[in-house]
This record gives structure tokens, sequence and C-alpha cells, in this order.
């Protein structure tokens, strides 16, 4: 999906505000790549609609006096929810325009909730936390709300949930605004994941990456390229989940195919491997938490089938991961788990089948690193949602 100049030219802006905290209007011209008459028409209009502030004149040896801008925290604030999967919850948080959190509430989200119930238990969550919440709700410009699945992020319309399955679109977006009053905008979580690190993480590299990020049972991914989040034709997050690694007998995936790397490289996987290798039945619905924990704790023991599954995992990684660099040369690649034990496990396989794959010439010029995936990232990248959105909004 192609931004419109506008658009472009605010992120840029909005980017090199947030990095540098108070910067010139030359600065800015600078460090975007805009002229400096663009820059200053740009600046201009956004201080006379709140969002910039002047600070006051710093007077040098020589010349005019210099005149920063900076971002206003207090121009508007959004709410923001992310369920957490692992103990059934949701974060929802109140952020000013610095990403600042003023406010938290947690709240029951159970995994299973039926989707036609899903607007009515979101809507519930964000009216009660701006109940609690010091601000005036008018003061409240944006509702980012984060969901698992594939999203098609322009419409704000869920075509599927990992645990509802395919389900006619629910144009979530719409519904929300109807019942809370505030525009919503709504996004995948590993995309989510991405902002953060976008925001908040690696200045050097934050704005060219690809991030593959296994959640608490399943997995997706985001790629940023010359600081923008990349979405296709049809506005749909990525799913790196359905990359095909197998053909003819691949493992069966949730989204009806087969050969998808979700059905081996996830924590849902490595389960499901390990429970076939023992002749286990694993019984319908969510997987209980220990699960995963006995195949941790086996493949410490130096259990075969536990060490033969998480290496099957880190080869099926590795060879997709190397698939991706190749064809899209992102320049930097994360691997993010909410399972810092998932990662640990896999690593001598995933590293195996990655430089084995990998085109030699990119095998040098491309930075794989791992990341611990915390609550933090959650609200961040939920926070840099809304507050992306109003800047380009106002």
């Amino acid at each position: 999906m192609r931004l419109t100049d506008q658009t472009f030219n605010r992120l840029k802006t909005l980017r090199a505000l947030r990095r540098a905290g108070a910067i010139s209007r030359v600065e800015l011209a600078h460090r975007t790549g805009l002229t400096k008459a663009t820059m200053t028409a740009l600046a201009d209009e956004l201080i006379r609609k709140g969002l910039l502030a002047e600070d006051p004149p710093l007077h040098t040896a020589r010349g005019r006096p210099r005149v920063n801008l900076r971002i206003r925290h207090d121009a508007a604030y959004a709410v923001s929810l992310f369920p957490m999967t692992s103990d059934e919850t949701a974060s929802i948080d109140i952020v000013d325009m610095h990403g600042k959190r003023l406010h938290n509430h947690i709240g029951a989200f159970p995994r299973l909730t039926p989707a036609d119930e899903i607007p009515v238990l979101m809507a519930a969550l964000v009216q009660q936390t701006l109940d609690e919440a010091p601000l005036l709700r008018s003061a409240v410009k944006v509702a980012a709300i984060i969901i698992p699945g594939q999203i098609d992020q322009r419409r704000g319309v869920v075509h599927w949930l990992p645990d509802g399955g395919s389900a006619a679109p629910l144009p979530l977006k719409d519904i929300l605004e109807s019942m809370i009053g505030i525009p919503v905008v709504i996004e995948n979580r590993a995309t989510v994941v991405a902002r953060a690190e976008h925001w908040f993480g690696h200045a050097d590299h934050s704005d060219d990456f690809s991030l593959f990020a296994l959640m608490e049972w399943g997995m997706s991914g985001a790629r940023y390229s010359s600081g923008t989040l990349q979405s296709g034709y049809n506005g749909m997050n990525a799913e790196m989940s359905h990359i095909k690694i197998a053909f003819d007998s691949g493992r069966s995936c949730f989204c009806g195919g087969t050969g998808c790397l979700a059905a081996y490289a996830t924590a849902t996987a490595i389960v499901m491997m390990l429970a076939e290798r023992r002749g286990i039945e694993i019984p319908d619905g969510p997987l209980p938490e220990d699960f995963f924990a006995e195949a941790v704790a086996a493949a410490g023991r130096d259990d075969e089938d536990a060490l033969a599954v998480f290496a099957i995992a880190g080869r099926a990684l590795g060879t997709a991961i190397a698939s991706h660099v190749n064809e899209h040369d992102p320049g930097r690649v994360i691997l993010s788990s909410a399972r810092g034990d998932f990662l640990e496990l896999i690593e001598p396989a995933f590293q195996g089948a990655y430089h084995r794959e990998v085109l030699p010439a990119l095998r040098e010029r491309t930075l794989v690193q791992t990341l611990k995936f915390t609550r933090d990232f959650a609200w961040r990248g939920a926070a840099a949602v809304a507050i992306e959105e109003i800047f380009l909004s106002f």
C-alpha cells in the first residue's frame, strides 16, 4: 500500500522529532530530506494545529537565535488495548503524545471469546479505562485496538482469528467506533511489536528491518522499509507464519493448508509434534501452559523426542528466514519470542539452516538478532500505533 507524499512527509517528520526531542526546522529538513520551504510549511501547520510547540529562542554567538520544535505531550491522548493470550487478560493503556503511559487497566480477555462478542468485550474494557482515567474523555482522540489474526489494516476488518478460525469478515473498526465514539485503528499483534522496536528500539537500525514474532502459542511478522511499516495491496498484515517450507508430505496447518511454517516452528507445533511422537492425544481447545513447559523440561533432560522437535522447529525457522532474506534483503532480521527458552532450544538448528540456505552475498550483510518480547512491547507498540494515527489525522 503506497503512502501519499503528504503522509510520508509527516511520518518522517514525526520520526525525526521523536528521536531528537527538540530540533530546529533547518535540522529537521536535513534529517528528513525535505526542502527548507516544505519543512517550514509543514512545521507551521502542525504548530497551528497544536501538535508542535516552539521552545524559547536559543541565542548563539553568531547569527539568528535557534528556535527548536518539539511534540507537545498534551496535544492529545490515546487509549490502546492489547490482548495477552498467555494469561487471558488485556492491557488497556492511556498515553500522551510522547508515548508516556498515564493510566493502565488490566482486564479479563478469554481466548475463546466468540467473534461476535469480541467488540462488546473490547468496548467495555475501553469504556471502563476511560472512566477510571484522570482525563477529560474529549482529550482522548484515538483508540488503538490490537488483535491476533489476519487484519485488513486499511479498513479495520478482521478476516481470521486464531482461536475462532475462519469466519465472515468482522468490521471491527466500524463496530467499535459506533460503540465508544472515538476513531479506532486496528492492528495485528506482531505488527505492534515491530512498531515498538521502530519507535523505542535500536535507533541506528530501526527504519529497515523484518520481524518474526513467536508469540505465546502462534507466530506472525512485520516488515519496515525506509521507516514505513509495509502492508500489502489489500491492506493485509504480513502472515509470515504461512510461508511454505514443506510440500507433498507437509504437516497440516490450522489455516487449512499444509507445510506452513506455523505447523513446525511455534509453541503449538512443538507440543503437537512431541505428542505425536509419544502417541499422546491432545484434547481440543486452547493448550494448557504446562504442555509447553513439559516439552522444555524434557529437552533439558536430553529427551530425544523433545530435542528432535525443537531441532525441527529451528530448521524450519532458519530456512524460512533465509528465504525471506534472499527475497527482500531487509538488512536486519529480528526474531522475537515471548518464550526465551524457545529461542535457546532452537538456536543451534536455526543457525545451521539459516547459514546453509541464505545467499552468501547477503549472509555477512544481514544482521540477525533475537529479542525477548515483554509486556512493555505490548503497550509501547500500541501507543505508537495511536500516536501515528493522531499525528496523521490532525
